[in-house]
């Protein structure tokens, strides 16, 4: 009995440790890949670099909101696939920016953050594909207006860099 409750303990604990690798939320190997996110000081906001490796075009858009509390819970980051109905602050409206990744391509964008959001942001990038819905939530925090420009590396649907 004591061994099994052991091993059980083991691999929850081995579960938990992978999440934060990527292996979330129905990821796949070939999702677009938010690569960097640098927040800057004019315009207020973020330069987002996100890569579509897939063989087919991808619509993208891209925001800064107030972080909300789900972010911190989740360590930072998290992903969301919806395959049905969606919510109203996915839609194409609420998005700074959109734009439609070809099969292969890298694309910077600049997104300014209006007066509501605070130093601590939430960035929300939503990708387009073939039947689903892909949201990658981040935390960015902005520099104040004395500088600390420090990049923050993503890999793989917004999270920790992948070892390949």
């Amino acid at each position: 009995m004591f061994v099994f409750s052991l091993i059980s303990l083991l691999l929850l604990v081995g579960a938990i440790l992978l999440i934060p690798a990527g292996l979330r939320a129905g990821d796949r190997s070939g999702d677009a890949l938010l690569l960097n996110v640098q927040p800057q000081l004019a315009p207020r906001g973020a330069t987002v670099t996100v890569n579509n490796p897939e063989d087919a075009a991808v619509l993208v858009g891209v925001s800064l909101r107030r972080a909300r509390p789900r972010l911190r819970l989740e360590g930072g980051s998290y992903v969301k696939i919806r395959t049905g109905r969606t919510t109203s602050d996915l839609r194409a409206d609420q998005q700074t920016q959109i734009a439609v990744l070809a099969a292969g391509e890298t694309q910077t964008v600049v997104v300014r953050a209006d007066a509501r959001v605070r130093r601590r942001a939430e960035l929300v990038v939503v990708v387009g594909q073939s039947q689903r819905l892909r949201s990658i939530h981040r935390l960015v925090v902005l520099p104040r207006s004395g500088g600390d420009q420090a990049s923050h590396q993503i890999g793989v649907a917004g999270l920790q860099p992948l070892e390949r």
